[in-house]
C-alpha cells in the first residue's frame, strides 16, 4: 500500500483537476482486486504470479479509465446509479469483512471464493485452526478502532481520533509482538519487507496466457469502481469549495496514473474519501498536497520499512473491517425504500448478488436492472389526465389534486416523455383506451359526448419519424370518432418536425394549436356553444315549413340569394332588390348609418349586399366575430355575410354585436353587447326578415 502511494500521487498532481483529492489505494478496490485474483492464484503459494496479475489488472483498469476520458464517454459511469452503488458497496463491505475472518481467527487454510456461503463454510470446517491468542488480540484492537470511529462521528472536531487510530494500533501491536515474541505463540506477522523505492514492473505485465481473461475482467471491475469513487469524492469536495471538476479530465488523470503505476509496482489507486477528508480539514488548497504525501511515503520506504516486520496480520484485518464497515449505509437504504421501490429493488439485487454470487456478477446484475428501468421508462412513458382547478385556468393531474375537475366534452392528457419508435405504439393504444373509458363514463353519467382531445406537450422534448406518424395516425383515428385533436404548447423541435412532414397542415388552424390548456378549453368551449346554437336554429327553421315541396322551393330561393350576395360582395357595389321600392337603397342607408354611428372605426370601408327578393325591411347586424362565429353565421338560413375591411387601427371589442332593425313596422332595438354564441339567438328572434351580417377584419 505504501509503494502504491508514492508514484500515482505525483502523476495526479500534474494531470488532475481537483484541489482536494488525495490519491492512493482505497480499501474497496484493493480488496476486490485481491479477492478476484485469489480465485485462481494463491498469494502465498505463488506470490510472483499474483503480483504479475495484480500489475496487469491495474494496467487494464487504467487503460479503460483513460479511454473513457479520451473518447469523452464519461456518461457510462452514470449508469452506476446511487442505488446500485449503495447496494454494491454494502455487499462488498460484507464480503471483505468476511475475508478478514482468516486473519481475525488465525485460520491457515481458507477458501479462495468470495461468496457468503463458501466463506462461512470454510470458517466452520476449520474450527480446529482457530487461535485464541489471535482472537483476543483482534477483538481488543477491533473494539478500540470502533470506539475511535464512534468518537469522531459524534464530534466532528475530533476527526483526527479516527484518522490516527490505525497508526496507533499498528505501533502498539508491533511493540507487543516484538516484546513477547508473539509470533511463536500462534500470532501471524507480516514478516520482512523490501526496502527502497518502487522497482520497475513493466516486464511483469502479462498480456497472454490462461490468466488474460481474469486480469481483463478484474481490471474492468476495479477500474469502474475506483473511477466512480474518485470522481464522486472529487465532486463532493469541489462542491464544498464552489469550483468545478472536469469529469473527462479526471478520467484521463486517474487512468494515466494507473497505467504508470502498473509499471512502477503499484496496484489500482484512486481518490480516497478518508485521505481527502484529512486533506480538506488540514487546509489543503491545491494538488501539491499529493506531492507532500509522496515525499513522506518516500522517506518511509527508504528508512522505516524494517519497523513493520513484526506487525501482526490480525491488526491489519481489524483495521480493514473498521474501514469497510462504514460503507454499509443503512439510513441511505431506508431513504431509497421510502422514495422509490424500484431503486430499492436495484440496490437489493446489487447487495445480494455480491454476497451470494460474486462481485462482478452482482455489479452486472445491478447495472442490467438499472438499464432495464431506463428502457421501461422510455417504452412506457407516463401519461396523466388533467383537470381544472376551480376558479382558475390552471390544469393539473387529477390524481395529485383532489379539487381538479374534468371538463365535460374534453379529455385533457399530458404526455411526459419524448415520443419515439419505442413508445409511439404504446401511447396510441393507451390514449385510445383512455378515450373509450372516458366516453363510457360520460355515457353513464349522461354528460355531453367527447368533442376534443387535448394533448399537453410541454414535456415532450423530442420526436422522431415514428412520433410524427403517431400524430397522423392518431388524428385520423380521432376523425373517425368525430373527435378533434388539439395540441398545447409543443416545443420548437416538435413543431419543426411536424412542419417538415405532411402532418403539419392539420395543426395550422387556430383551433388546433394553443399555448396553454386554459386558453384551449376557453376557445373550444365557445365553439361548442356556437355550434349548439346553430343546430337549434336550423332545427327551428326546418320545423316552420309546411311541407317538403315548399321547403325545397324556399331553400332554392335562399341559395340564390346567397349567390347574389356573394356576387355583389365581389363587385364591391350594392344591388337593388328588383321590386322598385328602393329596399336596396334603404339597406345602404342603414349600413352607412351604422358605420357613422361609431359602431365601426371611421376608416372602415363597407361592402354590402342585400337579399334581392324580400319585401320585408332589411335588418343589418354589424358584428366583430371570431372565425368560429363567422363560420356559424354562414350556416344560418337567409343570412348574407359580407366583410368590413379596416385600413388600420385597433379593431372594436371582439365580442361586441350591434344589431338594428330599421323597419317602420318594428322599432329598432337599442345596441346591446352580446357574446358570439348568443348571435344565433338574436338572429332567430326576427328570422322572418332578411339579414345582412357585416363582419370586420383588419387589412
Amino acid at each position: 500500500m505504501l509503494i502504491s502511494s508514492f508514484v500515482p500521487p505525483l502523476v495526479y498532481a500534474v494531470l488532475g483537476s481537483s484541489r482536494d483529492l488525495a490519491v492512493g489505494p482505497v480499501s474497496i478496490a484493493s480488496l476486490i482486486l485481491g479477492s478476484m485474483l485469489r480465485q485462481e492464484v494463491s498469494p502465498t503459494k505463488d506470490p510472483l504470479l499474483f503480483l504479475q496479475l495484480a500489475f496487469t489488472s491495474t494496467f487494464f483498469a487504467g487503460l479503460f479509465q483513460a479511454s473513457l476520458g479520451f473518447l469523452r464517454l464519461g456518461f457510462i459511469i452514470d449508469f452506476l446509479s446511487k442505488a446500485t452503488l449503495i447496494g454494491f458497496m454494502a455487499g462488498a463491505a460484507i464480503i471483505v469483512s468476511l475475508q478478514q475472518l482468516q486473519a481475525l481467527l488465525g485460520i491457515t487454510h481458507f477458501t479462495k471464493q468470495m461468496g457468503l456461503v463458501p466463506v462461512l463454510t470454510s470458517v466452520v470446517h476449520n474450527t480446529n485452526e482457530w487461535s485464541w491468542q489471535t482472537i483476543l488480540m483482534g477483538f481488543c484492537f477491533l473494539v478500540f478502532l470502533l470506539l475511535a470511529r464512534h468518537v469522531s462521528m459524534r464530534r466532528a472536531k475530533l476527526f483526527w481520533v479516527s484518522a490516527g487510530s490505525p497508526l496507533v494500533c499498528v505501533i502498539l501491536s508491533t511493540l507487543v509482538v516484538f516484546a513477547f515474541k508473539a509470533q511463536h505463540h500462534g500470532i501471524s506477522i507480516i514478516g520482512k519487507l523490501q526496502e527502497g523505492l518502487n522497482p520497475p514492473s513493466w516486464n511483469m505485465l502479462l498480456f497472454r496466457g490462461s490468466h488474460l481473461g481474469l486480469v481483463v475482467k478484474t481490471g474492468l471491475v476495479t477500474g469502474i469502481i475506483s473511477l466512480t469513487e474518485g470522481i464522486a469524492v472529487g465532486r463532493t469536495f469541489a462542491a464544498l469549495k464552489n469550483y468545478q471538476v472536469d469529469g473527462n479530465k479526471e478520467m484521463m488523470a486517474i487512468g494515466i496514473m494507473n497505467i504508470v503505476g502498473s509499471s512502477t509496482s503499484c496496484y489500482v489507486t484512486t481518490g480516497a474519501f478518508s485521505r481527502s477528508a484529512v486533506n480538506h480539514n488540514a487546509g489543503a488548497k491545491t494538488a501539491v498536497s499529493n506531492v507532500v504525501m509522496s515525499v513522506t511515503v518516500m522517506v518511509t520506504l527508504l528508512f522505516l520499512m524494517p519497523l513493520f516486520q513484526y506487525t501482526p496480520n490480525v491488526v491489519l484485518g481489524a483495521i480493514i473491517v473498521t474501514a469497510v464497515i462504514g460503507l454499509i449505509d443503512i439510513p441511505a437504504a431506508y431513504q431509497i425504500w421510502k422514495i422509490d421501490k424500484y431503486d430499492f429493488l436495484v440496490m437489493s439485487c446489487a447487495f445480494l448478488g455480491v454476497i451470494f454470487i460474486s462481485v462482478q456478477e452482482g455489479l452486472a446484475i445491478a447495472v442490467g436492472i438499472s438499464i432495464f428501468k431506463i428502457i421501461l421508462q422510455i417504452t412506457r412513458p407516463k401519461t396523466v389526465m388533467l383537470g381544472n382547478i376551480p376558479g382558475t385556468d390552471i390544469y393539473r393531474n387529477i390524481h395529485h389534486y383532489k379539487d381538479a375537475m374534468r371538463i365535460p366534452g374534453f379529455l385533457i392528457l399530458s404526455i411526459e416523455a419524448p415520443i419515439n419508435f419505442a413508445n409511439s405504439a404504446y401511447l396510441k393504444e393507451r390514449i385510445l383506451r383512455w378515450i373509450e373509458e372516458h366516453e363510457a363514463e360520460e355515457d353513464f353519467r349522461k354528460q355531453s359526448s367527447l368533442r376534443f382531445v387535448i394533448l399537453e406537450m410541454s414535456a415532450v422534448s423530442a420526436i422522431d419519424t415514428n412520433g410524427v406518424s403517431f400524430f397522423e395516425d392518431f388524428r385520423n383515428a380521432m376523425e373517425k370518432k368525430g373527435v378533434e385533436l388539439v395540441l398545447v404548447n409543443p416545443l420548437a423541435e416538435v413543431i419543426e418536425k411536424l412542419q417538415r412532414s405532411n402532418v403539419s397542415g392539420d395543426f395550422r388552424t387556430p383551433d388546433s394549436l394553443y399555448l396553454t390548456v386554459g386558453e384551449a378549453v376557453a376557445s373550444l368551449s365557445s365553439t361548442i356553444k356556437t355550434q349548439s346554437s346553430n343546430h337549434e336554429q336550423r332545427t327551428t327553421a326546418a320545423g316552420s315549413y309546411g311541407g317538403d315541396k315548399i321547403g325545397r322551393v324556399q331553400r332554392r330561393r335562399r341559395r340564390r340569394r346567397r349567390q347574389e350576395a356573394t356576387a355583389a360582395t365581389r363587385s364591391g357595389g350594392c344591388s337593388d332588390d328588383g321590386d322598385g321600392d328602393g329596399d336596396g337603397d334603404e339597406g345602404r342607408a342603414a349600413t352607412t348609418a351604422m358605420g357613422s354611428g361609431g359602431f365601426l372605426p371611421s376608416s372602415s370601408t363597407l361592402t354590402t349586399a342585400t337579399p334581392s327578393n324580400s319585401s320585408a325591411a332589411l335588418r343589418v347586424a354589424v358584428v366583430a366575430v371570431t372565425p368560429a362565429t363567422r363560420r356559424a353565421a354562414e350556416e344560418l338560413e337567409g343570412v348574407a355575410v359580407v366583410r368590413v375591411e379596416e385600413d388600420g387601427g385597433n379593431p372594436p371589442d371582439p365580442v361586441a354585436v350591434v344589431a338594428a332593425c330599421p323597419s317602420s313596422s318594428s322599432p329598432s332595438p337599442s345596441p346591446s353587447s352580446l357574446h358570439p354564441p348568443d348571435l344565433v339567438a338574436a338572429v332567430a328572434s326576427c328570422r322572418h326578415r332578411p339579414l345582412l351580417l357585416l363582419s370586420w377584419v383588419v387589412c
